[in-house]
């Protein structure tokens, strides 16, 4: 992936308003760019189509990163997009090729950054704040704040009143920078949005430059950043932007990464498997009810801790797993003595140090009291636990 004749960072673009996908060939030496779009649109659906049309568009060997910068539609369910990002990533880790999903959340504000080239204190905040367009009167804003040696994003959210983003967004946050991307008609006219905040922000910055250009250096920086190739100052760490629920029984959540959670992210939880009967990861977005990505039964896991963990790489793609968690107790090496205890149902096996602390022995199913069942099922004697489930099954 880092050979020097890979030369293209490939942006592949389906957004809201587009009718047909775009394809944008950039050419990392040159900055050349060359624009290539598909006679129809939405590449979640029609994913057969795009994956076997790239290899004919594009010099797949010659090809540094794919950028996906998608608007995903409301219909479109959590496992779905998953399982599209999931395919993406696997196509371009066939072919060398390193992946990388984005949207306006990111490049926005990055791009406001990275062309003002602003570095404010550690602890202070950025204001960055763009139309959201298409015959709306709305404005996008994002809180961001400076920490070490980049931007972590606090909270992104669409207004449409000056009033309730003051009283609600702002908060007791004060920035020390307010960038805004001007539109022509900004300054013509009072009944404008973005006119009203001009006023509230006698001190905020208007850009007017070519937005596009912004996104794609914005874009570019990004992508050098994460490979290492190109470490940059004005870096903002990518944010997970919906909801990730770990559940006991689809009920009862253990832990949530919430939005603007910082990626990659990684969080273990150690439980009893008395618990629970099974742990469920649901993703959860702004415009579809939390849906079930998958669930992990306990019914064959044998130990009584369970370690639960969540991983989650830059492009919001989960690992989720379940590990039994094995608890090592330290035991007296010489026992002065050892006793076993016997009830109607169970059976264990306790040993006594020189100071007569008691210790209770684990089977090798990790019970300290073991079921006095024997089967005889299987070609060696089973005594225990599985003795028991044999015996009821």
């Amino acid at each position: 992936m880092a050979a020097t004749n890979r030369i293209f960072i490939v942006e592949i673009r389906d957004m809201l308003f587009n009718l047909n996908t775009c394809i944008r060939i950039h050419n990392i030496n040159t900055g050349k760019m060359l624009k290539k779009e598909l006679n129809y649109s939405l590449i979640i659906k029609e994913q057969e189509k795009f994956f076997s049309s790239l290899p004919s568009l594009i010099q797949l060997h010659r090809v540094k990163a794919f950028v996906f910068h998608l608007f995903e539609f409301d219909d479109i369910l959590p496992s779905k997009s998953y399982a599209f990002r999931l395919r993406c990533v696997e196509f371009c880790k066939e072919n060398g090729i390193f992946c990388f999903f984005t949207d306006e959340v990111l490049l926005c504000p990055l791009a406001a950054i990275l062309h003002t080239k602003t570095i404010v204190d550690e602890g202070q905040g950025i204001l960055v704040i763009r139309p959201m367009g298409h015959g709306t009167n709305a404005f996008m804003a994002t809180k961001l704040i400076r920490e070490k040696d980049r931007y972590y994003i606090l909270d992104c959210a669409p207004h449409i009143t000056v009033e309730e983003y003051r009283d609600i967004f702002m908060d007791d946050f004060v920035p020390k920078k307010v960038f805004i991307f001007n539109e022509t008609r900004v300054r013509e006219s009072p009944d404008n949005i973005l006119f009203k905040l001009k006023n509230y922000f006698n001190d905020a910055i208007f850009l007017s430059d070519d937005k596009e250009k912004l996104y794609t250096d914005a874009m570019f920086t990004k992508v050098l950043h994460l490979l290492g190739e190109k470490i940059s100052p004005y870096d903002i760490a990518v944010a997970y932007v919906d909801i990730f629920d770990i559940r006991l029984d689809s009920r009862k959540t253990l832990f949530k990464v919430e939005r603007f959670s910082i990626l990659p992210y990684e969080k273990s939880v150690v439980i009893d498997t008395s618990a629970a009967k099974s742990v469920s990861l649901f993703q959860e977005t702004t415009e579809v009810p939390p849906e079930c990505l998958k669930e992990i039964p306990f019914a064959s896991i044998k130990s009584k801790k369970l370690k639960i963990t969540l991983k989650i790489d830059y492009n919001s793609i989960p690992e989720f797993t379940v590990e039994e968690e094995s608890i090592k107790k330290e035991f007296p090496s010489n026992p002065e003595k050892a006793r076993f205890v016997f009830s109607k149902q169970y059976f264990s096996v306790k040993i006594y140090d020189e100071n007569e602390k008691e210790y209770v022995l684990e089977d090798s199913e990790g019970l300290d009291k073991t079921p006095i069942y024997i089967s005889f099922t299987e070609k060696k004697p089973i005594i225990g636990k599985s003795a028991m489930e044999a015996y009821f099954n």
